[in-house]
């Protein structure tokens, strides 16, 4: 208890006027959303999500050039849908590649997760006011 308050001291401006109502020590055992490697796993997932989401705006950016250029029957017009249609097929290719991989993260993490030891790694600590 000596180190809660040593540590709820720290943590609140004035801790002499905060009551306490409950404190409750349990234990913590390891777990997946605390593994080093599944972090790892998920900052790569966070960039993969970004990358998409990138992806789909030049998905919607083609796309709506597409359509502008559809209904145009010259050369410049076919061109331009052409190119269009370039940027929305390579686009949706790397969006596939792009889920692929993370599912492949995904399967991972579940992987990790249920090859994880049930090993105590200390103590957790909830406190209420």
């Amino acid at each position: 208890m000596k180190l809660i308050d040593k540590q709820m001291f720290k943590d609140l401006y004035n801790y002499k006027r905060y009551e306490p109502i409950e404190t409750k020590i349990d234990t913590a055992y390891a777990n997946a959303y605390e593994d080093s490697s599944v972090r790892v796993i998920e900052y790569r997932i966070y960039a993969i999500k970004e990358l998409a989401n990138d992806k789909m705006n030049k998905i919607r950016e083609a796309q709506s050039s597409m359509n502008i250029w559809s209904d145009m029957y010259t050369s410049y017009g076919s061109s331009e849908y052409n190119n269009a249609r370039s940027k929305w097929k390579e686009a949706h290719d790397d969006i596939t590649d792009l889920v692929a991989l993370w599912n492949k993260y995904n399967d991972s993490i579940k992987f990790i997760a249920a090859d994880l030891p049930h090993k105590f790694v200390g103590w957790k600590v909830t406190h209420k006011f």
